[in-house]
């Protein structure tokens, strides 16, 4: 009967360390899912950062990246989209979300300038989402704001290479579910 008693025991015990684990191990994996969801500020800037001396693009995108820190603190930033990130002639457009409703875009103009706009997400008069019916495809947003303000487009396909296609489709999925549950 000890012996009966001890093995039980035994795998109750393991039993107990082995849920422990695999709740741990759950919680990692859907931390770490909700991490790789958005694309991060951070990344893209180190990688332009780290290739500041390859070739002029990406010394102009780390200072554009460089100045956008100086004005926007990172912490702030809820959503980012860079816009034609490793799309061969277009030139990149930084679209940031952030927490005080202020929607920013920022890009270097043809002048070679810096250039910041920034809007309040109140004057988003409404959006257009597109996605496919399966996990393939292209996912499309298009805000439309107030008279006299551009429409803007994001596309996973065309915004992007195929290799980023996935965190583009999920960065669009998530600025869509915030704009219905807090904004528009």
């Amino acid at each position: 009967f000890l012996i009966v008693q001890g093995v039980l025991l035994f795998f109750l015990q393991f039993s107990l360390v082995f849920f422990a684990v695999l709740c741990l191990t759950n919680e990692f994996f859907i931390n770490a899912t909700l991490v790789m969801m958005n694309i991060d500020f951070r990344e893209v800037k180190e990688y332009y950062r780290s290739n500041l001396f390859s070739d002029e693009t990406s010394r102009q995108y780390a200072g554009m990246f460089e100045k956008v820190s100086q004005i926007v603190n990172e912490n702030d930033i809820l959503y980012f989209y860079p816009k034609y990130l490793f799309v061969d002639e277009q030139t990149l457009q930084l679209y940031l979300f952030l927490k005080n409703n202020k929607f920013i875009k920022v890009w270097i103009n043809d002048d070679k300038q810096i250039v910041i706009e920034c809007f309040n997400t109140n004057e988003i008069k409404n959006f257009a989402y597109e996605c496919p019916l399966d996990d393939y495809g292209e996912h499309k947003l298009t805000l439309f704001f107030e008279k006299g303000i551009e429409g803007i487009e994001f596309n996973s396909k065309k915004d992007t290479n195929d290799n980023w296609k996935y965190k583009f489709d999920k960065v669009i999925y998530s600025i869509v579910k915030y704009f219905v549950t807090t904004c528009i």
